[in-house]
């Protein structure tokens, strides 16, 4: 009846309102691909938490660390965390 329309209607509204049907790129172009829209987000998001592309480097997260860690670890332990893990270690838990 007049309930269900009205609740359909009041549905649709809402998604179309958060649908995003186009969306402009930084060079300017509009676009109404998915593909399209989906890389200006990755990218605007990227750019705005500035995430790289490839990892920091080691020296890079040691200039990182070294301020901020009072303790390391010992090298006899620090050689054990760099092993492999082996199926009898998860098996102990």
């Amino acid at each position: 009846g007049k309930c269900g329309r009205l609740l359909a209607n009041a549905l649709r509204d809402t998604k179309q309102s958060t649908f995003i049907s186009k969306i402009k790129t930084p060079s300017g172009d509009t676009s109404h691909k998915l593909p399209d829209i989906l890389k200006a987000f990755q990218e605007f998001y990227a750019d705005l938490y500035n995430i790289r592309k490839t990892p920091p480097s080691r020296l890079e997260l040691e200039q990182y660390l070294a301020p901020r860690i009072k303790q390391t670890v010992p090298n006899n332990l620090l050689q054990h965390l760099e092993e492999p893990i082996h199926i009898d270690e998860f098996l102990q838990i």
